[in-house]
């Protein structure tokens, strides 16, 4: 049995007067109580769409913000058949219809609030007819349907009380950093005593290189460790300005004095490095402060810092730690989650912050539902441009990666990117490889714009997608494709 979501816009939504002469809209069509047929517009699922699938209907805000979501559950009763139409249909049974909050209309929006269904396509792609979801996001749907008032609870939590219920029922399946970030907090145990940082070697301070995230990558590893960059004093005393200060000066001033000013600048080490760095040696006082911590928790979780126009970088950073502390993020990860391990508690909340980076596809962004834009994108063409001519000839553009297999088979960008380093054997984790096939698969959809380059100084051509994603063995060097003017 697969399951599906089916969507109608209120707006748009056709209705075979000769079958149906009495219905004109779409809330008479699905509350008729009679066998309905529904448009199956992504024919790629034509063959796996049969019948007793379990579907619900979706209908779409069309022009009236914030009426759309699920309005009814049934079955398929007769699977994909030809018409007179261009698509093909099925015939489906509805066993229960809501048309309004007041009779228990799953909302869109209320759905939106929920971590869980952050995943689930409808919320990203919102233009399509036809989606299929996994019998665990149907289940989850099945019982708001069942039972409207724990959507109703749920939605009245706060975001980072919902977040992090849901980071507890999926840690287990989360790969955490706890082993690597309690090796770095161990090294820079060090580093709280300057007496230690005035007598460090060159190679003392290569070190730092294997235990900053910011480092993991082999070339910005390299720019800023491989080599001195500056006399070996000036490092040491640099980070004894920077961790210990001198005249009393406050962390965001050493901050910033220590990324702008050349008296203490050192090439390669920026805003990233530095806050784990600081993470690490006074872990009771700094959470770490990079993209991924920073777009959990002004992104996803809506908890504003109050960025000022004109802010420094040490400003910024100050501003973060002190959200954190006032909106009692380590308080609230006490009460739902418990301690997970024996580090200091901002190691477990930064960990936190990353699970939600990583495992919340479309808590990032907001799409309007009511209207879908154009999306712009870029690929290469194969290395060197190898794959223009093809491109050209057959009138697509492809991925790499085969090894991957269908991309539809992984829901998630976390989930391509645990095979990829499964399949590749990677030591570093493969975010940007990952987010390519997901988006490739998952994020462009039919009208997209799509610029063919040749390494990073020279555009081939511009491309229209025109199919969705697809998948054959028998498409040449790649796999996964798409079919573009």
């Amino acid at each position: 049995m697969n399951y599906w979501i089916f969507q109608g816009n209120p707006k748009r939504f056709f209705i075979d007067e000769d079958r149906f002469p009495d219905i004109h809209n779409i809330n008479e069509y699905v509350e008729s109580g009679k066998v309905i047929d529904w448009s199956v517009r992504q024919k790629h699922h034509e063959p796996e769409m049969g019948v007793g699938d379990k579907i619900f209907i979706w209908r779409s805000d069309g022009g009236e913000k914030g009426t759309g979501g699920i309005i009814a559950h049934g079955e398929i009763v007769k699977a994909p058949y030809e018409t007179d139409s261009p698509y093909p249909k099925v015939d489906l049974k509805i066993d229960k219809a809501r048309l309004n909050e007041e009779s228990g209309i799953i909302l869109r929006h209320h759905l939106k609030a929920l971590p869980e269904m952050g995943n689930l396509l409808i919320m990203r792609l919102a233009q399509l007819t036809n989606y299929k979801i996994t019998e665990e996001e149907y289940q989850l749907l099945l019982a708001y349907w069942n039972s409207p008032e724990l959507l109703h609870n749920k939605v009245n939590k706060s975001k980072l009380e919902l977040y992090l219920e849901f980071y507890k029922n999926n840690v287990e399946h989360f790969e955490t950093d706890f082993e690597y970030i309690h090796k770095s907090y161990q090294y820079f145990s060090d580093f709280r005593d300057p007496s230690f940082i005035s007598s460090m070697e060159w190679s003392d301070f290569q070190k730092i290189g294997e235990h900053v995230n910011a480092y993991r990558m082999a070339i910005a590893r390299s720019r800023a460790l491989g080599n001195m960059n500056a006399p070996i004093d000036k490092y040491r005393e640099s980070f004894v300005y920077l961790l210990h200060g001198e005249d009393q000066a406050p962390i965001e001033k050493r901050i910033d004095q220590f990324l702008n000013n050349p008296e203490y600048k050192l090439f390669g080490i920026g805003i990233n490095a530095v806050s784990e760095i600081l993470g690490c040696v006074f872990p009771e006082k700094y959470c770490f402060y990079n993209q991924r911590d920073r777009v959990a928790l002004e992104n996803v979780l809506e908890i504003n810092p109050d960025y000022q126009r004109g802010d420094s970088l040490g400003v910024r950073y100050i501003k973060f730690q002190k959200t954190i502390q006032e909106h009692n993020v380590a308080n609230f990860y006490l009460e739902i989650i418990g301690k997970q391990t024996d580090l200091p508690l901002l190691f477990e909340v930064d960990q936190f912050f990353s699970f939600i980076y990583e495992n919340v596809q479309g808590a990032q962004g907001e799409e309007d539902e009511l209207e879908s834009e154009i999306n712009y994108w870029t690929i290469a063409a194969g290395e060197n441009g190898v794959l223009w001519p093809k491109f050209k000839e057959d009138n697509q553009i492809s991925i790499g990666w085969r090894e991957l297999g269908n991309l539809m088979d992984y829901n998630t960008e976390n989930e391509i990117k645990n095979e990829l380093k499964k399949i590749y054997e990677y030591e570093h984790q493969p975010h940007n490889d990952a987010l390519a096939n997901y988006q490739f698969a998952h994020e462009i959809k039919e009208g997209d714009l799509v610029y063919v380059k040749y390494g990073t100084s020279k555009i081939l051509g511009l491309a229209r997608i025109t199919s969705p994603y697809k998948y054959s063995e028998s498409n040449g060097e790649h796999y996964s494709y798409r079919d573009v003017e």
